[in-house]
C-alpha cells in the first residue's frame, strides 16, 4: 500500500487506510489521466502487491473480493495466477467490457491484436521458474514482453506494474536454488523492459524490493 498509494496502514489492507477509507494508487491516478494500465505476477495476480494498485479491502486475504474490483478498474492487461478467483460470470462481464481472455502461454502470440486482455495461467500461483519448462505457463519476461505489446498501443501512455513474486516465497522458504533461479527469471523480464524502453526513449522504469526474506547473501 505504501508503494501504491504512498501511504503507511496497517499490516495486511490493500489501499486502505487504518480509518477504513480508499487510498488512490498510481494506476487510478494514471488510468485518470488517460493512460493504460497493466498489473503481471507469478503469484496469483489478487496477491498483496498487484492486488494494491487497483483495488481496496480490509485485508489481503480477501483475494475473491480483490478479483472483481481489477475488472470494475479497467486494469487494461492483467496476467497471472489465481483462476479460482474469477468464475465463469466474472469472466463473462470482463469479456462484455472487451476483455480477450487467455489460459495458456500458446495464446500470449495472440495478444497484439488486443487491447484489454486478461490472462490466468493456473488456478492458484504459477510455477516456480524452475518448473516452467514442464508447464503450458509463460514466464515473467513472456508476460512483460506481452503487457509492454498491448499497453504500447494507448498513446497516452501507460503504467505497468511487474512483479516477480516467488523470489520473496524462496527466501521464506530457504530454498536457495527457487530464490536464485526467480531473480533470473526477475532479471530477464527487467531486460524486456529495458529493451522497450530504449526503443521508447519516453519511460521511466523503476525496480525495487519491497522486503528481504530469509537473508540471501552473496
Amino acid at each position: 500500500t505504501a508503494f501504491a498509494a504512498g501511504v503507511k496502514t496497517n499490516n495486511g489492507m490493500i489501499s486502505t487506510s487504518p480509518e477504513g477509507k480508499e487510498l488512490k494508487t498510481i494506476l487510478e491516478t494514471a488510468e485518470e489521466e488517460g493512460k493504460a494500465s497493466g498489473l503481471v505476477a507469478t503469484s496469483t495476480i489478487t496477491h498483496a502487491t498487484p492486488a494494491v494498485f487497483a483495488s481496496h479491502v480490509a485485508t489481503r486475504a480477501d483475494e475473491a473480493g480483490i478479483a472483481p474490483q481489477l475488472i470494475d478498474k479497467d486494469v487494461d492487461v492483467i496476467l497471472g495466477g489465481g483462476k479460482k478467483y474469477f468464475p465463469e460470470s466474472l469472466l463473462k462481464q470482463a469479456k462484455e467490457k472487451g476483455y480477450q481472455y487467455i489460459s495458456s502461454k500458446n495464446d500470449l502470440g495472440k495478444a497484439e491484436e488486443f487491447d484489454k486482455l486478461i490472462g490466468l495461467f493456473a488456478e492458484d500461483a504459477l510455477a516456480p521458474e524452475l518448473d516452467r519448462d514442464t508447464t503450458n505457463q509463460p514466464s515473467l519476461r513472456e508476460m512483460t514482453e506481452t503487457a509492454l505489446e498491448v499497453l504500447n498501443k494507448d498513446k497516452d501512455g501507460f503504467f505497468l506494474m511487474v512483479e516477480g513474486s516467488q523470489i520473496d516465497w524462496a527466501g521464506h522458504d530457504h530454498d536457495a536454488a527457487w530464490a536464485m533461479k526467480d531473480s533470473e527469471a526477475f532479471e530477464q523480464a527487467l531486460e524486456a523492459a529495458l529493451e522497450f524502453a530504449k526503443k521508447d526513449k519516453n519511460t521511466l522504469i523503476v525496480v525495487a524490493g519491497d522486503h528481504d526474506t530469509g537473508g540471501m547473501a552473496v
